[in-house]
């Protein structure tokens, strides 16, 4: 028999329905159990409460990329067009590379258009442009100390000379008069 089954309230039998209550057949559990299943029962993921920290789902990607490595994340445009395997080569694929052509990678979101292999090159440039940029700061810090201390020690040198002529021109026996 087929149809739509569902659980009765307060009984331990399946009902039918779309059949009239006059034509209602009850089929126990037990018989409807002993069918054999189909696929083993799912096992149910456990869901994360809302006060859990949020996973790192970039981490979950590259453990799950890494474990089964056998796919390029993205063909390059010319393996794509010409539906060829592609390598996953960071210089560029293998097709690419013996036809000594530029490995170009349309990305499928902004649709721009990069060397493969570039992303990788521009974020060993930005770290070392960073580095430099820290030492000179560095350089920068330590040349206006320099600076400082040479300020410091003109200031007083030149507070000294300042105060010899003053007392000079403070001492009663030594007069500059200019003749007029």
């Amino acid at each position: 028999m087929k149809g739509k089954y569902s659980k009765l309230p307060n009984t331990d039998s399946i009902c039918f329905f779309g059949t009239r209550p006059s034509n209602l057949i009850t089929i126990p559990d037990d018989h409807v159990n002993d069918a054999p299943s189909e696929s083993p029962p799912k096992s149910k993921k456990t869901r994360r409460s809302r006060y859990d920290p949020e996973p790192d789902w970039s981490a979950m990607v590259r453990a799950k990329v890494t474990k089964t490595q056998h796919r390029v994340g993205q063909a390059c445009d010319r393996c794509k067009l010409k539906k060829m395997k592609c390598t996953p080569d960071p210089g560029g694929c293998a097709c690419c590379l013996i036809l000594n052509i530029p490995c170009k990678v349309t990305d499928r979101v902004t649709g721009e258009t990069w060397v493969r292999g570039e992303a990788g090159r521009m974020r060993a440039i930005i770290e070392s442009l960073k580095k430099q940029t820290e030492d000179l700061k560095e350089q920068v810090t330590q040349l206006q100390r320099k600076n400082a201390q040479l300020q410091d020690s003109l200031d007083g040198s030149y507070r000294a000379n300042l105060m010899d002529h003053f007392e000079q021109d403070l001492d009663p026996g030594h007069h500059h008069h200019s003749k007029l």
